[in-house]
């Protein structure tokens, strides 16, 4: 399957003062970010006061702290221009960026492009010009809301969903629905906008397994207690005869297993 992921991720300047990408450091990330553009901003108007095209009636030092606090307000919008990929600003992100596809029209011709973009409002717009774009399949016969499924990606899924994506179509290798995608990965958050919108928990592919046989089979914990919090039926037999329970115990996710047994015993199972 990860052959036919559908698109690189976008520049992300963060990425370059981070090692691991975790809440806290692209925090920081995100900070050392905008210091840069914070700084090319003062330097921009320090520039032009210093060089007399535009003049402040001040001695130096309110100067200084004038442009300091102008150039707080230009560092965030060069910051948020670039990441929006517009205009001239645009052009130069797309020039520091090794990872976006070339060429990008606007609007994108392909759904994958403005996920490729990671830009809502790209996304939003060529869903509205060309709705066929829900209609893509990947190598797998996976659609753009499995992409979303298994990347977590739950604010792209959410629009997918306003623009009217079937919450259980199928792909064409497994029969698997988004919501099995996105327990195999043990994907909480986009799991809950799938459930929400009507997913079918106890969706079977054509090997019998639910979404909660492939949470247990990956040792998903959070996920296998949220899925039987929302209703799923862990005595669902595959086709082989394995149900939940014994797809926890054969995988030795001896907390798994206690969840499941728990939930029988709850349920008179």
């Amino acid at each position: 399957m990860d052959d036919c992921y559908p698109w690189p991720p976008p520049f992300d300047g963060s990425l370059l003062f981070i090692k691991k990408s975790t809440k806290k450091n692209r925090k920081i990330g995100l900070w050392s970010e905008f210091v840069i553009f914070y700084v090319l901003s003062f330097i921009s108007i320090a520039s032009f006061w210093w060089f007399g095209i535009f003049k402040y009636n001040d001695n130096p030092i309110i100067a200084f702290s004038k442009i300091a606090i102008l150039s707080i307000l230009g560092g965030g919008w060069l910051m948020g221009a670039v990441r929006s990929d517009r205009h001239f600003p645009g052009m130069f992100r797309n020039l520091i960026s090794k990872t976006l596809p070339e060429r990008i029209t606007v609007p994108p011709k392909t759904l994958v492009e403005a996920l490729a973009l990671d830009r809502p409002f790209k996304i939003k717009r060529a869903l509205r010009e060309n709705p066929k774009l829900m209609e893509e399949r990947g190598s797998w016969g996976e659609t753009p809301l499995h992409w979303m499924a298994r990347a977590n990606d739950w604010k792209t899924a959410s629009i997918l969903f306003d623009c009217g994506i079937e919450v259980d179509a199928r792909d064409d290798s497994n029969e698997e629905t988004a919501l099995h995608y996105a327990a195999t990965e043990g994907n909480r958050k986009v799991m809950n906008v799938l459930v929400r919108a009507g997913a079918d928990l106890n969706a079977q592919n054509k090997d019998g397994d639910t979404p909660l046989h492939w949470a247990c089979h990956g040792g998903h914990y959070d996920s296998a207690r949220y899925l039987l919090n929302e209703g799923a039926d862990p005595r669902i037999q595959n086709l082989e005869g394995v149900d939940c329970l014994d797809m926890g115990r054969n995988m030795n996710h001896t907390r798994i297993a206690k969840l499941i047994q728990g939930n029988l015993d709850r349920t008179g199972g």
